[in-house]
């Protein structure tokens, strides 16, 4: 589980390791505010109604509270991978499933969002630093974005 903001705007994604599911893709302001990939989780962890075996998370500040949450949930059970070992912390290149996913996504459909932003930003159009300006990208593109998210996660 990681989060990308290579478009300026953050990405929250998880990909199941085994059938390489996409189990979410979440623009949201923030790429470090521990609440919001933990909320990702809990939904995903009603939808599915089931917690997951292992969860492999980077060491990013972020991800605390989801790893917490992951130990808490498997803390009864009777295998290997129970309590404290539900989480596995590595880099981020370590977590290579979802990194493989990011490039690809990066690669294919996000290179057209990418490319607009540089552009804008190549042009004085944009300044990825002024508060107004990133105001502004959110309220045009952040709707349009997660439609498109959720078309990739479909697909």
């Amino acid at each position: 589980m990681t989060s990308s903001s290579h478009l300026a705007l953050p990405i929250h994604g998880a990909i199941d390791g085994y059938s390489r599911k996409i189990l979410w893709l979440e623009l949201k302001r923030s790429n470090n505010r521990p609440e919001v990939p933990a909320k990702f989780f809990l939904e995903c962890v009603k939808l599915n109604a089931g917690v997951l075996c292992l969860v492999r998370t980077d060491c990013g500040t972020e991800n605390g509270t989801l790893a917490a949450m992951q130990s808490y949930f498997r803390q009864e059970g009777n295998d290997e991978l129970s309590g404290l070992k539900a989480n596995k912390y590595g880099s981020s290149r370590s977590n290579q499933r979802i990194e493989c996913w990011w490039s690809f996504f990066r690669h294919g459909g996000a290179s057209w969002w990418i490319d607009l932003f540089k552009d804008m930003v190549n042009r004085g159009l944009l300044d990825l630093g002024n508060t107004l300006h990133m105001e502004c990208l959110w309220f045009c593109f952040h709707g349009v974005l997660q439609e498109d998210l959720d078309q990739v996660k479909v697909h």
